[in-house]
């Protein structure tokens, strides 16, 4: 059967970080993932400066780079909250994806904009039959007082080389953060790589997992 997955992110780079060795492996075996970018850095009610044309544009190679889709909401920072407006446009995509898998960011992340975005997708999907997944917090990110709870391993070791290579199409990141964000995002791998015994692996929780009892081989 052929999966369509939704990987959500608050930002461009987010869904990269969390889930991007993932959205390789799922595109190489020929299913249909789409990333969902819902807001891009860049506007007046931004702390700090950011070329949203630049960042637009790298997520755009980012996508490409893992063989995604990738869709744009363009909200304002403001926007995202966990309210109706919010809901009412992932519903939206749910009901024209109608997707088998989610990803999104993890609750206990120290960003208010990731927290409150999937608060929305969790209601969203409240009525789906989908399987629901949440990543680990993007790196760099604030010291949460949460503790994330890997309960799913996605193998990566064939797809990590993809992962980065997302990653390094962003160039305002890399400026602003150095070559430490590659290795800590790559060392996050290989840590949860070795818990599974693989080279590299991603982890995240489980909302829900809706799957089929296989037949014994």
């Amino acid at each position: 059967m052929r999966e369509r997955v939704i990987v959500f992110g608050a930002h461009p780079d987010d869904a990269e970080i969390g889930a991007g060795g993932a959205i390789a492996s799922y595109a190489r075996r020929g299913h249909r993932v789409v990333m969902v970018n819902v807001r891009i850095p860049g506007g007046p009610d931004d702390t700090v400066h950011h070329d949203r044309e630049r960042r637009r544009l790298e997520g755009e190679r980012a996508a490409h780079t893992l063989g995604a889709e990738l869709l744009s909401l363009g909200l304002s920072r403001d926007a995202i909250q966990p309210n109706a407006r919010l809901v009412t446009a992932i519903d939206r995509l749910l009901d024209d994806i109608q997707p088998t898998t989610v990803f999104t960011h993890w609750l206990g992340d120290s960003h208010p904009e990731h927290v409150a975005l999937s608060q929305a997708v969790l209601a969203a999907t409240r009525r789906n039959a989908c399987s629901v997944y949440m990543y680990e917090a993007t790196i760099p990110g604030g010291i949460s007082a949460e503790a994330f709870r890997a309960q799913k391993f996605i193998d990566i070791s064939d797809t990590i080389d993809s992962k980065m290579a997302s990653l390094e199409c962003y160039e305002t990141q890399l400026e602003r953060y150095g070559q430490g964000w590659l290795e800590a995002i790559r060392g996050r791998a290989a840590h949860r790589g070795f818990q599974i015994s693989r080279h590299y692996a991603e982890a995240f929780e489980v909302v829900k997992d809706v799957a089929p009892i296989p037949e014994a081989g």
